[in-house]
């Protein structure tokens, strides 16, 4: 206890404050949601719980590849983690350093701007050890039975992990930093919605794309490539080989990378930010200038009201979808949660312009299995999971009970609103992407109707999505993994329906070709159809109205 207070004290630390402000900073992210009001059936279970169990799980793919081939798996361990933790971060956790809310409070007491962004830094990498264990813990010890392996090889493997999240957490909390520096406040936070696009696809497609360039894991060779040198997971596995007594230049090259690039991106971050955090925080708490909306010609107003009425007849189904428009044009936390998914689907789409998509499936005597069969249904299944997932929260919850004093007649319109804004803003783009990228390889025929396909696809995940719809439209306040774990069971179910149409869309073409096809194409049409009514009936049983709840009528 002396020890770490005699060096948050050379640090210009306030121990006694960070200590018992982390603290509570942790206990709150560790809330369940039975404190929100609101919630109908609240889960005992914080949503962080969940999402870090979901992650052990994942973890066993990991290990199978682990047991099946050692040094592949190590390389997927760290580089699943660093990205994943990247996407956590950028949709869920990137609030933690950036976020002014909690300054109301602790800026008016006598709380140092340096032990301020500690508590912050702190709080964040403790939630990253976090994730890293549980992504790591099974492949670790599995790799302690490998050949090649050691008995010690679970302590080399957590280490070299956690300084990959590390390194991953500093360098995107060091992004957000000099942003913060540079901009002035409302630049800052309608450049960082867009910067968060940027990032996701780099990461993303550096997740597809070093494993392509490894031909041969097996041969050490294979690892001697300067190119790969610039790699940052390349680095921690280096430090994995040294650690199990492979010496030569590369390993002790890519350590001492790994190590220093580490240390200089928290030193870094330490000594250039925190002397002037609470300064920048305080600026992101101005009052947002509103832009005065852009006046529409008469045609268009006329136009747009026109495909209103054909599309929303009713009243309160525009009302809902207005709302929905709203929010997602103006909500810069909307924004810095949904726009990475974006990312993840251009960077699905670039990484498989710029390589093989595969063959063609619908070509005369084809049928054959291809990964470019998966990319339709993977896209439209992230942006319709986003989207549902993302949907009950919001930073502007506390005007829910605009729905308790005039509550809404029909909550079937509720549902039907919130797929309709999917298929309107989403849908179209994400099938003309898909077609573009697949026309550039396959004839134009061909690519239609793969991009169809996907559409289709499309359709039975947007009806499963509404199954897990929880509450009315931005009425949540979202904790700590609270929109992940929202996501993790209509994930579930989705990723296993892409696996079960894919192997139906291979057996179609083998059997009867293009007839075939179109055969399962209607019989997809039709579940959508059936799931629709079914799913619109299911949210109608729900309580969402604080008199359903309270049992007042």
């Amino acid at each position: 206890m002396i020890i770490w207070a005699t060096l948050a004290k050379h640090m210009g630390i306030d121990y006694h404050q960070y200590r018992h402000l982390l603290i509570a900073s942790i206990r709150m992210d560790f809330r369940s949601n039975n404190w929100q009001p609101g919630h109908g059936r609240p889960s005992a279970i914080p949503p962080l719980l969940i999402n870090l169990s979901a992650y052990s799980l994942f973890s066993l793919l990991i290990l199978f590849v682990m047991i099946a081939n050692f040094r592949l798996g190590i390389l997927l361990s760290i580089l699943f983690t660093m990205v994943s933790l990247s996407l956590v971060i950028m949709i869920e956790f990137g609030a933690t350093i950036i976020n002014p809310y909690d300054f109301q409070i602790i800026g008016a007491r006598p709380v140092s701007s340096r032990t301020y962004f500690a508590v912050k830094l702190s709080n964040l990498m403790f939630f990253v050890s976090l994730y890293t264990l549980a992504l790591n813990i099974l492949p670790a010890l599995a790799g302690a039975f490998s050949p090649g392996s050691a008995v010690y090889y679970p302590a080399i493997h957590m280490a070299a992990t956690l300084l990959a999240a590390f390194f991953t957490a500093g360098s995107l909390a060091m992004v957000y930093g000099v942003m913060l520096k540079l901009f002035n406040p409302e630049r800052f936070k309608d450049i960082i919605t867009y910067c968060q696009i940027v990032l996701s696809i780099i990461i993303f497609s550096g997740y597809q794309l070093i494993p392509r360039w490894l031909s041969d894991i097996r041969d050490m060779e294979a690892f001697s490539s300067f190119w790969l040198m610039l790699a940052p997971p390349i680095w921690f596995f280096r430090i994995v080989d040294l650690g199990l007594g492979k010496y030569s230049v590369g390993n002790v090259a890519g350590t001492l990378i790994g190590l220093t690039a580490t240390t200089l991106v928290c030193t870094g971050l330490l000594s250039s930010l925190s002397l002037n955090y609470a300064e920048h925080i305080a600026r992101l708490m101005v009052t947002r200038r509103e832009k005065p909306p852009k006046e529409r010609t008469g045609w268009a107003m006329r136009l747009k009201a026109r495909l209103q009425q054909r599309l929303l007849p009713n009243p309160q189904e525009r009302a809902i979808f207005g709302l929905i428009v709203q929010m997602f044009r103006r909500s810069r936390f909307i924004k810095q949660q949904f726009y990475p998914n974006i990312g993840m689907n251009l960077a699905i789409f670039a990484v498989n312009l710029f390589g093989n998509t595969g063959a063609d499936p619908y070509a005369p005597g084809a049928g054959r299995f291809s990964f470019a069969l998966f990319v339709p249904m993977i896209t439209f299944m992230i942006l319709t999971n986003a989207v549902f997932s993302l949907i009950p929260y919001s930073d502007e919850y506390s005007g829910r009970w605009i729905f308790d004093v005039a509550p809404l007649v029909n909550k079937r319109q509720i549902v039907t609103s919130v797929k309709k804004a999917i298929l309107v803003f989403f849908f179209p783009a994400t099938f003309l992407l898909n077609f573009l990228l697949f026309a550039y390889y396959w004839p134009i025929g061909d690519a239609l109707y793969h991009a169809g396909f996907g559409l289709i696809v499309g359709l039975v995940f947007l009806q499963i999505g509404a199954f897990f719809l929880p509450a009315l439209p931005f009425t949540r306040s979202a904790t700590k993994g609270s929109t992940s774990a929202n996501a993790l069971l209509t994930s579930l179910v989705m990723v296993f329906c892409t696996i079960v149409f894919v192997v139906l869309q291979v057996l179609s073409l083998r059997w009867q070709g293009l007839t075939g096809f179109f055969a399962l194409s209607a019989g997809l049409l039709t579940l959508a159809a059936i799931l629709n009514a079914r799913s619109n009936a299911a949210f109608a049983q729900k309580s969402l109205f604080s008199s359903e709840r309270e049992g007042v009528f």
